[in-house]
């Protein structure tokens, strides 16, 4: 059984650090498409939870994901006891 997930719901962000290339030393490059609806990582969240109730959300930044407050409320309600904003 898998210790947590990591998801990543965004590459925006609102920062330029120096250390955000996801290890390869390359910039993440600018996204070239949206983000997924909130419908879709409900979908994902109900799989992974059968799995792991420690979920890790990343990006980019987290909170610039336009529905963030809805998807923490959601992770909660279907049983993630650990959630991580990174």
């Amino acid at each position: 059984m898998p210790m947590g997930a990591y998801l990543y719901l965004t590459f925006r962000c609102n920062l330029n650090c120096a250390y955000c290339d996801g290890g390869s030393g390359v910039r993440f490059p600018q996204m070239s498409c949206s983000e997924l609806p909130l419908s879709d990582w409900e979908k994902i969240l109900r799989g992974i939870v059968r799995h792991t109730d420690v979920l890790m959300l990343s990006g980019g930044e987290p909170l610039l994901y336009p529905h963030i407050g809805e998807l923490l409320q959601l992770s909660r309600r279907i049983g993630f006891n650990f959630i991580s904003l990174n």
